[in-house]
């Protein structure tokens, strides 16, 4: 207490005892009790933990049996307003955990909202075992993806004895970090994870198999066979060192008209209300056709349209403007666009905003 009251502050006291007679008798707990309480000039709250095995020698008082130091750690704990357990009541695995939540109060419920500048964050995943209630000095962690520019102001919201806890806390992202691009491995791959649970649409296996060869990951839509002498060897995830062999041209396979190439982009992008996509083909023969496809995260198709596309057009542009096909407004969110071209395919990923 005197190292309390020369700092002209208050603070807490963590006690781990395994003492079980200095509260014996029940006069000396009160004794002690009002020295230490007495001495102090500023708010102390008093975190105790009984490692005492033993259940002796215990006392009555007012209806509930106290055995060896509980009544003067429960006492101390209550006229402090600080927590106190005894771990003679928890099995031994939990040990870890009621000391935790001892010395640092739980949150018993948890809410993180991580906010990017002129941006957005979605699809984020805990990394604390599920757990909803955890001491406030464990770290949190949390995966996600966000669209944006750092740094990111990251609220946290929780429940601590009753009261709202919340704190803001400012994360700056460092240029050249070596391990970012294991983390957006890691992510997608628990993205793609969910993905595979939903019903799957084209739209839903076309983003799964693009997004797994750039991140080299193996789902049953990219599997990279790996050929030995006597056939299959294994599978393997595909490296920037691989190459795909080029196929040779059947003269007999009749071509289909279609463009041999295109660019895909969208502006403005993010956007607010409506956006333009714009598709710039490279010269084809005879009329051709475009599937035009808008979906959400989840694979749902909210927009499809097919475009006729003459001979001599090498540009399209297709104006969108925040609506679903029954005329409703989409709510803020990514959206990714599909085109399909007989056999070519692109796709991009544009963010809503409102």
């Amino acid at each position: 207490m005197r190292i309390f009251n020369a700092q002209q502050r208050g603070g807490e006291i963590w006690l781990i005892s395994d003492a079980s007679t200095h509260a014996d008798p029940t006069t000396t707990a009160m004794e002690i009790m009002n020295q230490t309480l007495d001495l102090a000039e500023y708010p102390i709250v008093f975190r105790i933990i009984n490692v005492a095995g033993h259940t002796w020698p215990y006392k009555w008082i007012n209806g509930n049996y106290y055995y060896g130091n509980d009544y003067l750690y429960e006492n101390l704990a209550r006229l402090t307003w600080g927590t106190f357990i005894k771990l003679r009541e928890f099995a031994q695995y939990d040990h870890l955990d009621a000391m935790l939540d001892c010395t640092a109060p739980g949150a018993s419920a948890v809410e993180i909202d991580p906010r990017p500048q002129s941006g957005l964050g979605y699809s984020r995943f805990d990394l604390n075992k599920g757990r909803t209630d955890f001491p406030i000095t464990r770290p949190y962690y949390q995966i996600g993806l966000f669209d944006g520019a750092a740094p990111f102001t990251t609220s946290f919201y929780g429940i601590v004895d009753g009261e709202l806890y919340a704190k803001d806390v400012v994360i700056d992202r460092k240029e050249g970090t070596p391990t970012w691009p294991q983390l957006a491995t890691f992510w997608f791959a628990r993205y793609v994870g969910n993905l595979l649970l939903e019903p799957q649409s084209y739209e839903t296996i076309s983003y799964i198999e693009s997004v797994s060869v750039e991140h080299r990951l193996l789902t049953p839509y990219s599997g990279f066979i790996v050929p030995g002498p006597g056939g299959v060897l294994a599978f393997q995830r595909l490296m920037e060192s691989d190459e795909t062999e080029t196929a040779v041209e059947d003269p007999l396979v009749e071509k289909k008209s279609v463009p041999e190439a295109y660019d895909l982009v969208a502006y403005p992008n993010p956007f607010n209300s409506s956006t333009t996509i714009r598709l710039v083909l490279s010269p084809g023969k005879g009329a051709r056709e475009i599937d035009l496809k808008i979906s959400n995260t989840l694979g749902q198709i909210i927009r499809d349209e097919d475009i006729k596309v003459s001979d001599s057009e090498e540009r399209i542009e297709y104006f969108w403007d925040g609506l679903d096909s029954w005329g409703r407004n989409v709510s803020s969110g990514v959206y990714f666009v599909s085109i399909h071209a007989g056999d070519l395919a692109q796709n991009i990923k544009i963010s809503l905003i409102r």
